[in-house]
């Protein structure tokens, strides 16, 4: 015989709304309570340079996100700095070239970019101008890798975040919420425990800190394969002219007083040009650059240029970049200051004289390769190694 249960379901014992809501409380904290440390601890080590957390010595005054992430840190820069005069390039120019000068506006932005195309100074002088119509002055350092039509812009560029006054959501999600953050933060962080670690400058100028250290030909030979990369599949760009052409255009549109240089490299990146069978088309190029504005070329064959190649370097840090004092040199010259200067470094280049100048670099070159084989030697052994890995 089944003998009935003497139990029965109070009210007591249902799930009451007041249940569920404490539930769902402790829930929805233990989901953003974590999220908002994150982020807070992201938006206070300030990694990328793009918030306005105050920077405290041992804690984030090396912020390691801003170099890799320049197309960021310096979009937002230029947002909050709102600067009257900017200089626009590579990396040549972001190591290079000191905005803290006499010679330009108080104020003046360094906006090297590493590995920039002429799409991006066009596009991040514009950005400028949006920030600051009354923009005064730019300084424009081009580079022959920039008008590859082979290469393409950096994955950290973003169109979406230029021309605007804030950044949008998506940046600031990305800095305050995503592992990348983080992991940078703590970077930052550990960076920055020694004391003396320097933080960068806040005018966008970014001067390595390895120029002295010994290892200067090691660099060079480094510079010298990277470069490779950039120059053996080379296709001059009319896209990328369009974009330098347009950048004249805004300037003068906007009577904002322009002056554009062609970097000076050491004579060995020249070679790389040369190893890869491009120099007529960097030839061309500068035709290209003149038929739209002249231009000061401090390429070549020169003083500058040709400083023997040593472990530590009174003018660069490797084949490609030269250090400030030479940039200090370039802005001289061609903004207008009468302080001596080597006299074979730099020349206004225009449609009447590129022709003979040309032929000089030619005839220069052929000097400086009776005493360089070495160099030249290890310059094509680099280019058949990278052939043979590439082919």
């Amino acid at each position: 015989m089944r003998v009935a249960s003497s139990y029965s379901p109070s009210s007591s014992d249902a799930p009451t709304k007041a249940g569920f809501g404490r539930f769902n409380g402790l829930l929805a904290l233990s989901i953003t309570l974590p999220i908002l440390t994150v982020g807070l601890s992201n938006w206070w080590v300030n990694p990328y340079g793009v918030t306005q957390a105050p920077v405290v010595t041992g804690w984030n005054q090396k912020r390691s996100g801003t170099n890799k992430n320049d197309r960021l840190f310096k979009a937002a820069q230029i947002m909050q700095q709102r600067p009257v005069a900017v200089m626009v390039g590579s990396s040549r120019t972001k190591q290079g070239m000191d905005p803290d000068t006499e010679l330009l506006p108080e104020g003046t932005y360094n906006l090297g970019l590493n590995g920039s195309t002429a799409h991006e100074l066009q596009r991040y002088l514009e950005h400028a101008i949006a920030n600051n119509p009354d923009l005064q002055q730019v300084v424009v350092g081009i580079d022959f890798f920039m008008f590859n039509g082979h290469r393409t812009v950096e994955s950290t560029f973003s169109e979406d975040r230029l021309g605007k006054r804030r950044l949008p959501v998506g940046d600031h999600l990305a800095t305050l919420l995503s592992l990348d953050a983080t992991a940078e933060s703590w970077a930052t962080i550990q960076g920055s425990r020694d004391h003396d670690a320097a933080a960068r400058p806040t005018n966008g100028f970014a001067p390595t800190t390895k120029a002295k250290d010994g290892n200067t030909q090691w660099r060079f030979n480094q510079a010298i394969k990277d470069y490779f990369g950039y120059h053996a599949d080379y296709e001059l760009s009319t896209e990328q002219l369009d974009a330098f052409r347009a950048l004249v255009e805004v300037c003068r549109d906007r009577n904002i007083d322009l002056v554009v240089f062609i970097s000076p490299s050491h004579a060995v990146q020249w070679e790389t040009i040369r190893a890869t069978g491009h120099w007529q088309t960097f030839e061309t190029w500068k035709r290209e650059l003149v038929s739209i504005i002249p231009v000061w070329d401090f390429s070549g064959y020169n003083s500058i240029t040709t400083e023997p190649i040593a472990d530590v370097m009174q003018n660069y840090s490797d084949s490609s970049h030269y250090l400030p004092s030479v940039g200090d040199i370039v802005l001289q010259q061609s903004l207008g200051s009468t302080t001596a200067s080597p006299k074979d470094f730099g020349i206004w280049l225009t449609p009447e004289n590129i022709d003979a100048h040309l032929e000089q670099i030619r005839l220069d070159r052929e000097a400086w390769a009776i005493d360089n084989q070495e160099w030249i030697e290890k310059v094509e052994k680099h280019y058949k190694k990278f052939n043979d890995t590439t082919s």
